[in-house]
């Protein structure tokens, strides 16, 4: 199957060794452009997007405002996603979240044992999501997220059921963490006979708000249970790297250390403008995805990220850039709606600075 996974994605190419189950899958991980452009960086950034629910439940405001999400990624090639999602808050208590999503990876040729061609193939992926959370004091929210994934390739059919868990903690006006474990689960049923695990995440999160500039910065600290088992396999070489052996020559244990640490970071900064915050710029890194997606000796921008956002009233329009390969590069749009609230932003009582 890894082979029908290469020919779909580039992606697929250098996905985590021994993490079978990720294989494409992951591209559908961002339900917003905001989300994209900061590379999930915000997990601990209270009542900030309606999507972020997505990445950490425990952010999912008791105040929600119903509010339609709209969104669109164009990939490299014929892969492509489309999302539609909904949030409210049913009482003052438990607000509630869902998402409809679509991935589609287009077609692939096809070849018969002796290599004469049988036409084409095609993938795609369709996921639900649910998810809700709940206050249990002044500064500490929990939350969960349901996920349950059909995936396709051709007359191949899997399905995968995935829970996520999350937390919030407001420590100040200006500074929050965050903490999540995803994708714990298991395919219910493969695609031909063996069952593939699902790659635990367990994620740290941080963010502050400066408090004399337009800026708040965010901090991920990825995949921390996958400590000193981050391998890639690269496809210009035969052998797998280690990020902490990528040399014939040992490594310090500091040295070592350090790409370690930095093989589990993503950093991300959101500037604010206008008159009431509405114009956004977003900036991120992702050293894993840099590693994964770049060339050996070759300085590149892969697992860098952009992006902006504007909000008018009752609509919120956002868009991200996303370096996927040496030269390719990913798009994507966003739109968030509430029609029924004054503004855009929930009612939530928040404490200053966030």
């Amino acid at each position: 199957m890894r082979i029908l996974l290469t020919a779909v994605s580039v992606l697929a190419m250098f996905c985590l060794k021994g993490q079978n189950f990720d294989g494409y899958v992951n591209l559908g991980n961002q339900y917003s452009a905001a989300l994209t452009a900061l590379s999930g960086s915000n997990g601990s950034q209270y009542d900030s997007d309606a999507n972020v629910w997505t990445l950490n439940p425990a952010l999912l405001t008791t105040k929600q405002n119903p509010t339609w999400n709209f969104n669109s990624f164009f990939h490299p090639g014929e892969i492509s996603e489309f999302s539609i999602g909904y949030s409210r808050a049913l009482d003052s208590v438990w607000p509630i979240a869902f998402n409809l999503q679509r991935t589609s990876f287009g077609t692939s040729s096809r070849y018969d044992a002796e290599g004469q061609y049988m036409g084409e193939f095609s993938a795609a992926d369709h996921r639900i999501s649910a998810a809700t959370s709940r206050q249990l004091s002044d500064k500490i929210y929990i939350g969960l997220l349901m996920n349950y994934t059909w995936r396709r390739i051709d007359i191949y059919h899997s399905h995968v059921f995935m829970l996520g868990i999350g937390g919030q903690y407001l420590i100040n006006d200006y500074n929050s963490i965050g903490l999540t474990i995803h994708q714990l689960g298991l395919e219910s049923k493969p695609y031909i006979s063996q069952n593939n695990a699902t790659t635990i995440d367990l994620s740290l999160y941080g963010s502050r708000k400066l408090q004399y500039l337009p800026l708040q910065v965010f901090l991920k600290l990825q995949k921390l249970n996958q400590w000193n088992q981050l391998d890639y396999s690269n496809p210009f070489v035969e052998n797998t790297i280690e990020f902490t052996d990528q040399e014939e020559k040992i490594d310090s244990r500091m040295t070592a250390f350090v790409k370690e640490f930095f093989a589990h970071v993503v950093i991300g900064g959101e500037f604010a403008f206008g008159r009431n915050d509405n114009i956004y710029l977003r900036f991120s890194y992702d050293h894993l995805r840099n590693k994964q997606l770049g060339i050996d000796n070759i300085r590149s921008l892969e697992g860098i990220s952009l992006g902006f956002g504007l909000q008018l009233k009752k609509i919120k329009f956002d868009y991200a850039w996303e370096k996927i390969y040496f030269n390719a590069a990913a798009h994507q749009i966003s739109i968030q709606f509430s029609p029924f609230s004054n503004n855009n932003q929930t009612s939530a009582v928040l404490p200053k600075g966030f």
